[in-house]
């Protein structure tokens, strides 16, 4: 199998890695020339880095850009002439946006969209590693694109040693707001918040400050692209968050431990699949 990767940061250098440690032929590109050459460097792509000179011969492409770049990308790679069949994986955080240009999508080429749900706060190649993916589940976007070939779909859930969830771009879009994009915003306002009002209490941060603030962390231009790609449901999901933020506020306002916080145990044992050792 041969894969190309377009960007190599930390999800397109972990999935180049992913593949290539599974004994696949892996080729990349990214603006950064610095990363093309340290990829090549470490034996994850070959030498020949200029996207136009492989991708018509690689069995899957994906696309591993930003946002907003990913439906141009789209375009650029499907107007390369090819002579067999040809697979092209957007991989993008945000699914709605780009659901147009997949969507035009023609043969020779398959349009596949998933999302591996996993990352760091850390960012660009330096940060990737083969098994950043591992244990977690990646989103398999069905009913908005034809079927994903099952063969493929398996295959990747292989190599990144994933389990696939089945959902639409909008189901998509609006958990992810849920389960990332409003975690980032918690996260990072709790460090605006503490550097804002009491900057000394970090001496006496313990672990529980260090885990909920690491997303917060991250490069903010990252967010800012991505959260105003999926404005409209990261809003829903902050003003929902906001009207419990208010209840807390009123028990503990009448000397009550806020009620919602009771069930909090179990509902994280049903919420959160721990990642298994593998």
């Amino acid at each position: 199998m041969k894969i190309g990767v377009i960007g190599l940061g930390l999800i397109g250098g972990s999935i180049a890695k992913a593949w290539r440690s599974k004994g696949h032929e892996v080729y990349g590109y990214d603006n950064d020339q610095g990363s093309v050459t340290r990829a090549i460097g470490d034996g994850v792509i070959e030498p020949e880095w200029e996207w136009r000179q492989w991708v018509s011969r690689v069995d899957h492409v994906v696309v591993a850009t930003p946002v907003a770049t990913v439906a141009q990308w789209i375009r650029d790679i499907t107007i390369v002439g090819r002579e067999g069949p040809g697979v092209l994986v957007d991989i993008s955080s945000v699914k709605t946006p780009i659901l147009t240009a997949l969507q035009q999508v023609s043969s020779p080429w398959q349009a596949v969209s998933f999302h591996p749900m996993a990352g760091s706060e850390r960012r660009g190649y330096a940060a990737s590693r083969r098994d950043l993916f591992s244990g977690f589940a990646c989103a398999v976007i069905v009913g908005d694109l034809p079927p994903p070939p099952r063969e493929i779909v398996s295959q990747w859930m292989t190599v990144l040693e994933m389990h696939a969830e089945s959902v639409t771009a909008a189901e998509h879009d609006a958990m992810v707001a849920a389960v990332s994009h409003l975690p980032y915003i918690i996260s990072a306002t709790l460090l605006a918040a503490v550097a804002a009002e009491n900057p000394m209490a970090g001496r006496l941060a313990g672990p529980g400050f260090r885990d909920t603030t690491r997303v917060g962390a991250s490069d903010p231009g990252l967010w800012d692209e991505i959260l105003r790609a999926n404005r409209n449901e990261v809003q829903k999901a902050l003003g929902h968050y906001q009207r419990l933020l208010a209840q807390c506020q009123e028990d503990l306002s009448q000397d009550r431990f806020p009620a919602l916080l009771r069930d909090c145990p179990q509902k994280r044992h049903e919420l959160v699949h721990e990642r298994p050792i593998i």
